[in-house]
């Protein structure tokens, strides 16, 4: 095979590590020249230089014989050999969310390999980087982290703390981040210590300083609990907890006032390259001469090498020569300093920068600049239009948008869906929201936010039960912060706007995106007196509570809600409320009283959902109907038929899960053929609506498939898998569900030690939900268990419990494999003798539920 060259090599290796020449040069111990020709193969490395290289790239001892020759040169010593490449195979990447680089990075080498030396050492595991708005903090903790990817290889990820307002969702953009999900039996900080346990792991916290309290005590409790994981955290100031490092970065470097800078010496000095860069950025045709070298140099010094405040200057070199860039700058920082609250020079500085670029708008300009500032995490050219059209007639929104972003006020990103979207620097919004408050226009700005995403929201949720949905997952889920934001305004200001927002985004959304801070922001909204006074609105979010109060298994609650719900539907006349809030009751009620009641509230549900043409909510009753399965042949035309609904409205999300579930109805029941069938299709979805929660029905009809055929390595392969996913969902009810058919594969296999483990973990789970349904097929398996144990007696009573109360429920199927019941109730009849199995099959179906877990 062909075999890379050792200059290759070496190039690949720095650049896999996030090196640059001159920061391997100076970890090798070398000159930046040395190390450019030693990837050019012009120039043969000393033994010394090897040994370096070897150590920094790790190769074992045991080879680095063979990698002198290597790197000497002598390639005969491996025309023979197996590898891929020299020198090592292929490395896992390392897990990462750090944001890609839209441009270069200048002059901050030393401060990112002394920050790595930090982050190197075992004893230093928390590192702050202080220092003024636009010190450049942010993209030094990128660029750093980026450095360390090789050194964690249980992932390096980047939170932005600065879309947050409220404290409480700190451990929520934590989690989201390092793709955890919450849940509600365990405190954020438990959640995220027990996620990230032992993992070798860097956290880069970005823009501190708002939540600092918050974020000092939850730093502290993680590298308490996490022996492995790293922080690196950006603030205006320290967090002031044990164990800290602070590490100040400095202005980029500039000529002092006895010092000649010429074309030769330039780079010496970061602040002029970056001022550079980034003016030739908006006129290819500058360049630093002899000319304007000087001068450029007494623009970055006027702005004390601050980053922010030379790229904000340097675009203005579009319009003019550095000469008159100088004359106005210094005009403008005169002026605009009187008056300043007292603050360091730096911010100084910054501000005046900024208010610079602010005051060089029109007055149009200005004022959509102090407007914009409402948005958190960006926005479309769509929202500003018709949030400020109207505010601003003379001229399109979307000009005055793309005259901001030419003058860098503005950052300029595409969607994965190729949406441009635009977003300021907090500083620059910051700055903006202040001019916006001056101006006395804060309240009606936010309010026009506030109603702009309120039907926003209201669209997507009817969206995201449509044939558009793939599309408008990914747009609702780019708008969370600004979702979050006006949020917290309506919580303070208009509770109606903010449970409509809640509640017409619709259950989709709050399912797949958190359901534990959608019950946050629920409580706020509903424990508030004043939304008494709003019924309507009031109904719509109890809606979202309880199908949320279902997922978290709390059936009381679930009721609570749907039944207020209803009430307030009707009293308003809101057939859709009433139409969803019957269908949660009856998903209740079949918990707490059983099938009777279930089926009641969801053909009542029907009945609207027919009488108002209502398609989708007609399956979703349809589906609801479907789970009573005392007349299984009627129990099947509901599933179908909602799966032809599903079908009609391009429901494929619906669609999916409904096959799923009649897989797994029909695998139960034995018609193997059907389930395959049904599988087949499910396999040909568009695999973008294919997530975690589609997947658990199918999996446990694959599994109950591969147990009735005997293979169970392959059932129990299914369930793990199963299981798996489950627990990334925060699905307790199904992950107990799927524990439970591990124990019946191990059943099967007569591991009875295994089973009987598990049946008694989930027994515990399912009383402690109060989940019968859980509860009669824990102990159908336990049954079969005892008889195999021959423990007749126990395994009589348990059967009359199941029986007693599956009669009550209404939950009449089984879902123990027919012959292997029959086979077990034979073998207990037998050994006890048919009264004495009668009386004991009694006597169970008298005991309490409590009563029977005890036994």
């Amino acid at each position: 095979m062909t075999v890379l060259s050792f200059g290759e090599w070496l190039k690949r290796q720095r650049k896999a590590m996030g090196l640059t020449q001159k920061l391997l040069a100076n970890r090798v111990g070398c000159s930046e020249i040395t190390l450019r020709k030693l990837e050019a193969e012009d120039r043969r490395p000393s033994v010394q230089i090897i040994e370096r290289i070897a150590q920094i790239f790790q190769i074992p001892p045991t080879e680095q014989k063979n990698f002198l020759r290597f790197a000497r040169g002598d390639w005969d010593a491996f025309n023979s050999s197996s590898q891929l490449e020299p020198w090592q195979a292929p490395k896992v990447s390392t897990r990462s969310n750090l944001p890609a680089s839209i441009n270069s990075f200048i002059g901050r080498d030393r401060e990112i390999a002394e920050i790595c030396e930090y982050l190197r050492s075992k004893d230093t595991r928390l590192v702050t980087l202080i220092g003024p708005p636009g010190i450049g903090k942010t993209r030094l903790s990128i660029e750093t982290a980026r450095h360390q990817l090789a050194d964690f290889p249980d992932g390096v990820f980047f939170i932005s703390l600065a879309p947050l307002e409220d404290p409480a969702l700190i451990p929520t953009a934590i989690m989201q981040g390092l793709e955890l999900i919450e849940t509600t039996n365990k405190s954020p900080l438990k959640q995220l210590v027990d996620g990230i346990g032992s993992k070798r792991m860097l956290l880069v916290l970005d823009n501190c300083e708002h939540v600092i309290d918050a974020i000092a005590l939850l730093a502290s409790g993680l590298l308490s609990g996490c022996s492995n994981l790293n922080i690196l955290a950006t603030s205006r100031e320290s967090l002031s907890i044990p164990g800290e490092w602070l590490y100040a970065p400095s202005p980029l470097a500039l000529p002092s006032e006895d010092s000649s800078v010429t074309i030769r010496n330039v780079d010496q000095y970061p602040a002029l390259s970056l001022f550079a860069d980034r003016a030739r950025a908006v006129n290819s045709g500058f360049a630093l001469t002899p000319d304007n070298v000087q001068t450029v140099a007494a623009i970055c010094t006027q702005l004390d090498g601050l980053p922010l405040a030379i790229e904000l200057i340097a675009t203005r070199i579009r319009f003019m020569p550095p000469q008159s860039l100088l004359q106005l700058l210094t005009d403008a920082f005169v002026l605009s300093a009187d008056g300043m609250r007292a603050v360091s020079a730096r911010q100084k500085t910054l501000n005046n920068a900024i208010a610079w670029s602010y005051n060089l708008l029109s007055v149009d300009e200005q004022k959509l600049m102090a407007y914009l500032s409402v948005f958190s995490g960006g926005f479309s050219v769509q929202a500003a239009e018709a949030m400020f059209s109207p505010l601003l007639p003379q001229k399109s929104i979307s000009e005055f948008v793309s005259a901001l972003s030419d003058k860098s006020l503005l950052h300029r990103t595409l969607s994965e869906s190729g949406e441009l979207r635009f977003s300021m620097l907090v500083t620059i919004q910051q700055f903006s929201l202040e001019r916006l408050r001056n101006m006395g226009a804060e309240e009606n700005i936010r309010r026009q936010h506030l109603k702009y995403f309120v039907e926003f929201f209201e669209q997507a949720g009817r969206e995201l039960i449509g044939p558009r949905q793939v599309e408008w997952q990914k747009r609702v889920i780019m708008e969370r912060d600004n979702m979050r934001s006006a949020l917290t305004w309506a919580s303070q200001n208009d509770i109606e706007a903010g449970m409509f927002l809640i509640g017409r985004l619709g259950y989709r959304f709050w399912e797949g995106f958190n359901m534990t801070e959608g019950s946050r922001w629920l409580t706020e909204f509903l424990q508030n007196p004043a939304s008494a006074s709003f019924p309507k609105a009031r109904a719509t979010a109890l809606v979202i509570r309880a199908i949320l109060e279902f997922h978290f298994q709390r059936f009381e609650h679930q009721s609570a809600a749907a039944e207020e719900a209803v009430k307030l539907a009707r009293f308003v006349g809101d057939p859709i409320s009433e139409c969803d809030a019957l269908s949660l009751l009856g998903s209740a009620k079949q918990m707490l009283e059983g099938m009777e009641s279930k089926a009641d509230f969801q053909g009542q549900a029907l009945v609207i959902a027919r009488e108002f043409g209502d398609v989708w909510r007609q399956a979703e009753s349809l589906s609801g109907l479907s789970w009573d399965k005392r007349d299984p042949q009627k129990a099947l035309a509901y599933r179908e038929e909602s799966i032809r609904l599903y079908r009609q409205i391009g429901d494929w999300l619906g669609l999916a899960w409904a096959l799923s579930v009649l897989a797994s109805d029909m695998a139960i029941a034995g018609n193997i053929e059907y389930a395959e069938k049904l599988l087949d299709e499910f396999s040909t979805l568009d695999q973008n609506l294919i997530d975690k929660r589609t997947l658990e029905f199918v999996l446990t009809a694959r599994a109950r498939i591969a147990l009735l055929k005997g293979n169970y390595k392959q059932a129990r392969a299914y369930l793990q898998t199963n299981i798996a996913n489950l627990q990334e969902l925060g699905n307790r009810m199904g992950y107990i569900w799927a524990r439970a058919r591990l124990g019946y594969v191990a059943l099967c296999e007569s591991n009875t030690q295994t089973a009987r483990e598990i049946f008694e973990e989930c027994t515990r789970e399912f009383q402690r939900d109060g989940n019968r349904s859980g509860l009669i097929f824990t102990f159908e398996l336990l049954s079969i268990l005892f008889a195999r144990l021959r423990q007749h007696e126990r395994a009589a009573h348990l059967i009359g419990w199941v029986e007693a109360v599956r009669l009550v429920m209404g939950d009449v199927i089984s879902q123990v494999i027919p012959e292997e019941w029959d086979r077990t109730i034979e073998a207990i009849r037998t050994n006890l003798g048919d009264e004495h199995f009668k009386s004991m099959r009694a006597k169970g179906g008298k005991m309490t539920v409590d009563e029977m877990v005890a036994h």
